[in-house]
C-alpha cells in the first residue's frame, strides 16, 4: 500500500522513437493547460505541480500525472493524456455533475485543442470504481449486507477516503476509513484498502482470486465488490511495506511464494515472449537489435501450471504488526511457471545492484521452508533475464531520465545470464 516511487522524468523519450506529437508536458506546461480548461471563472488558483508518474505506449498513448497544489489548500491528481489517434467520447451529464460536486471551482475533464485529454481524478473513465468511492451512500448500501459489518452502523457522512496510488486508466488504491457505532454505542473506524481497476480486468482479478485459496490465506481478504465498476475493497493490513530494494524479506516471500505455488491452476503457463516490449526500445536502435535478439531465443519446455503471484517484488511484501508476513497486489495473479515469480526477484536484486546471488540464496532457503521445490538453475536464469528486459522495458516507458542507459545496464546483465 505504497505511494508511486519517484523518479526523474526525460520528456523528449517519445520523439526519439518518432511520437513527437505523444511529448508530454512539463510541470509548467501542465499548469498551464488545466488554468486554460479545467479551472472554472471562481476556481482556485493552481499554484504547484510535480510530475508524479508517467507511461508512454509507442505510436498510441502518453499519459502524465502530476500532483497539484491549489490556493485553498487542495492536493490533486492531474493527468494530461496525449494519443496518435484521438477518442471522442460522448459526455455523460449526470458522471459529469456528480463529479463537479467533488471538484469545486473546476471542470472535472476536458478535451483539448490538440486532440488530447485532461482530467481531475477521479474522472478517470477507465476507472468507474474510484469515482464510486467517493459516494458515501453507494459505499454503505456495498458493506452494509458484508458480515464484518453485521454487528455495526455505518455513519456514511462521517467516512474518510485517502488516496494512496493512481495510475491513470489502470488503478487507483485507496484508504477507505469507514465510521461506524456498534450496538452500545460506541464509535469507531473501520480501515479497509479499496483497489479501483478497469472493470474487466477486476473481473479477471476476481475470477481468479476466487478460484485460488491460497491467496486470502497470503494476503488481504475481499470484503466487498462491484463487479461492473471495477471495485474491490479488501480488509486493512497494518504493518510495514519493505521499500523497493530492501531484499531482507527474501526467505519470508520464498516461503510464502511456496505456499501458493503447491496449489495447481488450470489453464497454460506463461510463456518468455519479450516481443511485447520491443516497441519500446524504437528510441535506440542498437537497443531494439539486442532487444529482438533475446525475444527470438528458444521457448522453455511447459510445466505443470500453478498459481502464482505474477508481481512479486520487495515492496509487495507486507512485515504485519502482529508478526506474521504477508503478501499485497494480487491483481496479476495467474496461471504460471513457479520459476517466474521467483526470478522476478532475483531480476530485482540484479537490477538494484544488491548482492543477487546472496538474495536469490535466501529466498530458495525459504521456498524451501515452505515445501517448494526449487526450479532447474538455467530456468531460473531464463526468467530473470526476461524480468531485466520487461525492467529494461518499464524504465522507457516510465520516461526515466537516463532511461536509455539503464535499458543498456539491464539488457547486459540479462545476456550475461542466458548468453
Amino acid at each position: 500500500m505504497t505511494a508511486l516511487r519517484e523518479y526523474a522524468r526525460d520528456a523528449g523519450i517519445p520523439e526519439r522513437a518518432g511520437d513527437v506529437g505523444l511529448r508530454p508536458p512539463s510541470a509548467e506546461e501542465a499548469l498551464d493547460i488545466a488554468r486554460a480548461a479545467l479551472v472554472r471563472p471562481a476556481g482556485p488558483e493552481l499554484v504547484d505541480a510535480v510530475w508524479e508518474h508517467a507511461r508512454w505506449i509507442p505510436h498510441a498513448v502518453c499519459m502524465a500525472l502530476f500532483r497539484v497544489a491549489t490556493s485553498d489548500g487542495r492536493d490533486l491528481r492531474l493527468c494530461i493524456e496525449r494519443r496518435v489517434r484521438p477518442v471522442s467520447r460522448a459526455s455523460n451529464a449526470v458522471w459529469t455533475a456528480r463529479l463537479a460536486e467533488l471538484l469545486p471551482g473546476l471542470h472535472p475533464l476536458a478535451e483539448l485543442v490538440d486532440g488530447g485529454r485532461a482530467w481531475w481524478f477521479p474522472a478517470d473513465r477507465a476507472l468507474p470504481g474510484a469515482h464510486r468511492l467517493h459516494d458515501p451512500l453507494r459505499i454503505r448500501r456495498l458493506l452494509a449486507p458484508c458480515e464484518a459489518f453485521a454487528a455495526l452502523s455505518i455513519r456514511r457522512h462521517r467516512s474518510r477516503l485517502t488516496l494512496l496510488r493512481y495510475k491513470p486508466a489502470q488503478r487507483a488504491v485507496l484508504r477507505l476509513e469507514i465510521a461506524v457505532r456498534d450496538a452500545d454505542g460506541r464509535r469507531s473506524r473501520v480501515p479497509l484498502a479499496a483497489r479501483a481497476l478497469a472493470p474487466r480486468r477486476a473481473q479477471r482479478v476476481l475470477a481468479a482470486r476466487a478460484r485460488c485459496r491460497a491467496s486470502a490465506a497470503l494476503g488481504a481478504r475481499l470484503i466487498a465488490q462491484e463487479d461492473r465498476s471495477g471495485l474491490l475493497i479488501e480488509e486493512w493490513l497494518d504493518g510495514r511495506v519493505c521499500g523497493p530494494d530492501d531484499f531482507s524479506g527474501a526467505h519470508d516471500a520464498g516461503r510464502m511464494l511456496a505456499e501458493l505455488h503447491a496449489e495447481p491452476a488450470p489453464g497454460p503457463t506463461s510463456t518468455l515472449d519479450g516481443a511485447e516490449f520491443l516497441d519500446l526500445f524504437e528510441v535506440e536502435r542498437a537497443l531494439w537489435t539486442r532487444a529482438r535478439r533475446m525475444a527470438a531465443r528458444p521457448a522453455l519446455a511447459p510445466v505443470a501450471p500453478c498459481w502464482i503471484h505474477g508481481d512479486v517484488h520487495p515492496d509487495q511484501v507486507l512485515r504485519r504488526t502482529a508478526g506474521s508476513t504477508a503478501l499485497l497486489d494480487w491483481d496479476a495473479l495467474r496461471a504460471g511457471d513457479p520459476a517466474e515469480d521467483l526470478a522476478s526477484w532475483w531480476a530485482d536484486a540484479l537490477a538494484a545492484g544488491a548482492s543477487a546471488d546472496r538474495v536469490l540464496a535466501l529466498l530458495l532457503e525459504g521456498y524451501a521452508s515452505g515445501g517448494g521445490e526449487a526450479p532447474d538453475r538455467s530456468r531460473l536464469r531464463a526468467w530473470a533475464a526476461r524480468g531485466l528486459v520487461q525492467r529494461a522495458a518499464a524504465s522507457i516507458r516510465r520516461l526515466e531520465s537516463g532511461a536509455v542507459d539503464r535499458a543498456a545496464r539491464l539488457l547486459d546483465l540479462a545476456e550475461e545470464l542466458t548468453p
